[in-house]
This record gives structure tokens, C-alpha cells and sequence, in this order.
């Protein structure tokens, strides 16, 4: 069973996603998936309440070193690169607006990049 906030890879059209479980609201009823994935083996009167609250919301396509574009432009994709022996950065700019995410591994700063609220 997934958890609220989680964040995993789903493969759609053949392209990577980034995905996460989000609450339920008024203004979203879900973009990628509905869900009754938390509770296919469950018959209605047994859905616990996170399964009835919990969509998956579809966050963007991920490149070919598995980074999300940035949340202001979906067509601008990090630089993923190291400075140092112990510092890897994943970096974009753009019109002079700048993003960017840092870890002690590419995986780690891939991670910090790919975490969305």
C-alpha cells in the first residue's frame, strides 16, 4: 500500500513518470490513476480511509538521467553535475529564475530535485 506523500516511477505511453500519492481535494480528482489501486483486494465496505482520500497525481516525464523538468518550465531540464569530491548538484536557469538541488551522491541530488510539495 502506498503512503501519503510518496513519491515512485510509473511507466505511461512508454515514457517514465514521476508520480505521488497526494490527498484528495474539491479542485483535483486525480490525473494519472484512481484510487482503487490501494484496495483491489478489498471489497467496497472495507476501504479504509487513506484509500478513499489518497489520488496519484501525475508530477512529469522524467529525462534520460531521471530528473523531472523544473516546475517553471516543463521543457527546461537540470544539469546534473559535481563540484566537488563530495557534492553533486542538479541545476537549472532560466530569464535569470534558477533551481537547484544538491546531495552527497548524483542520486541524492537527483532525489532532492525530483521532491515536489
Amino acid at each position: 500500500m502506498r503512503k501519503l506523500n510518496e513519491q515512485w516511477v510509473e511507466v505511461i505511453d512508454g515514457q517514465e513518470h514521476m508520480v505521488k500519492a497526494v490527498k484528495q481535494t474539491n479542485k483535483c480528482s486525480g490525473c494519472v490513476f484512481c484510487t482503487s489501486i490501494w484496495c483491489a483486494d478489498h471489497n467496497q465496505s472495507e476501504r479504509n480511509f487513506d484509500c478513499m482520500t489518497m489520488i496519484i497525481k501525475d508530477l512529469g516525464i522524467l529525462n534520460e538521467e531521471g530528473c523531472l523538468p523544473s516546475v517553471w518550465d516543463k521543457a527546461l531540464y537540470p544539469q546534473v553535475y559535481r563540484t566537488t569530491e563530495t557534492i553533486w548538484y542538479a541545476h537549472a536557469e532560466s530569464y535569470g529564475i534558477f533551481m537547484e538541488a544538491k546531495g552527497k551522491t548524483k542520486q541524492e541530488a537527483i532525489n532532492a530535485w525530483n521532491r515536489r510539495a
